[in-house]
């Protein structure tokens, strides 16, 4: 009698306890082996193991196999329908979605995983929101006070808005302590430029210790910032002047050995060319210094003789030979001025016979 008595009873709470979230899973009779199908149906797989447990003769290799397959395919589908629902910005509807799944599915990682992250998301936006709600009020409570001041001195204010006045006064201390605690969030968060925004407003309404305190704190964090940025900024640019000495040094390395055959074979062209390709930054090392005297000394040997050649074919009348040689070694030394007049003299001359022949 007393059995009966305790099933009426339970029976009388269940349309009571069936609103409640936190006993949705309450179950008045055990699940049996004729459960099995339908409780697959409904992806309850954390009941599936608990009545393959109670039943080892229902348990097979078989049948695990195929609840592994359906748990597989169920975690997939639970996580696209919840990814797709967050990216459409809906994360308490996304969060739901996966902690209905964990209910039937407990023992996936993979869903837990991402329900946190969510949730994480989801209560860091309820926080920005509300820290963007209480700056807000914030400065149209601080204008409110302003008003008030202003407009006293102008006009005495009756007892109506002295109570408004004090009601928005006492509003305005404890607004500026919640701004104070969501500036400490935002720090938390490293969102510093948030947290200067909290304690901007929250000074307009009220001046505390507090707020004092952790504006000396984000004036610190803020300096190690910048020190921090500093340093890597200047850790990356010695990273750069060494990668930079060390590729001028190996390109140094192989335009001299350019340069030095050049000159055994007495190609000085090639040589000047190969020697100015060398990095300004290398141009005061010892061994290019010695290289560069040896080039300016067989460049001026060499453009010496083509001028006094030149000079020998000019006076016998030879000009386009002349030429010729004045070019060559003025390609050897573009900066020689002796030579540039010279060929500019020839041409002149070439000129003239050539507009000679034409009037013959």
């Amino acid at each position: 009698m007393k059995q009966v008595s305790v099933l009426f009873l339970l029976v009388a709470l269940l349309p009571v306890l069936g609103g409640c979230p936190q006993v949705s899973n309450i179950r008045i009779v055990e699940d049996t082996p004729g459960d099995l199908e339908a409780l697959l149906a409904e992806h309850d797989y954390m009941r599936v193991r608990q009545l393959t447990g109670k039943y080892p003769s229902l348990d097979s290799v078989e049948l695990q196999e195929r609840i592994r397959s359906l748990e597989q395919a169920y975690e997939k589908s639970v996580w696209s329908e919840a990814t797709s629902v967050e990216s459409g910005g809906d994360l308490h509807s996304a969060v739901q979605i996966l902690s209905d799944a964990l209910q039937k599915m407990p023992h996936s990682k993979r869903l837990r995983d991402l329900r946190n992250s969510i949730e994480q998301k989801r209560m860091y936006l309820l926080r920005v929101n509300e820290r963007e709600t209480l700056q807000a009020r914030g400065r149209y409570l601080s204008e409110q006070l302003r008003l008030y001041e202003d407009n006293s001195k102008l006009d005495p204010p009756g007892r109506f808005r002295q109570t408004a006045h004090e009601r928005n006064q006492a509003d305005a201390i404890e607004l500026s302590a919640q701004l104070v605690e969501h500036a400490r969030f935002s720090m938390g968060d490293a969102d510093l430029s948030a947290a200067q925004a909290c304690l901007d407003v929250s000074d307009s309404l009220h001046t505390s210790p507090e707020a004092t305190a952790l504006r000396s704190e984000l004036r610190a964090i803020r300096k190690m910032n910048a020190m921090v940025t500093q340093q890597k900024a200047s850790a990356k640019q010695a990273r750069i002047e060494r990668k930079q000495t060390i590729k001028h040094r190996e390109q140094t390395e192989l335009l001299l050995t350019e340069t030095r055959e050049a000159l055994k074979a007495g190609k000085l062209q090639a040589a000047s060319k190969a020697f100015s390709k060398i990095p300004e930054t290398r141009r005061s090392d010892q061994d290019v210094m010695k290289i560069k005297a040896r080039l300016d000394k067989a460049v001026g040997a060499r453009v010496a003789h083509l001028k006094t050649t030149g000079d020998a074919l000019y006076r016998a009348e030879k000009i386009n030979p002349a030429l010729n040689v004045w070019n060559e070694a003025l390609a050897l030394s573009p900066g020689n001025q002796e030579i540039r007049e010279r060929t500019v003299r020839a041409n002149k001359v070439l000129a003239r016979l050539e507009e000679l022949k034409r009037k013959q």
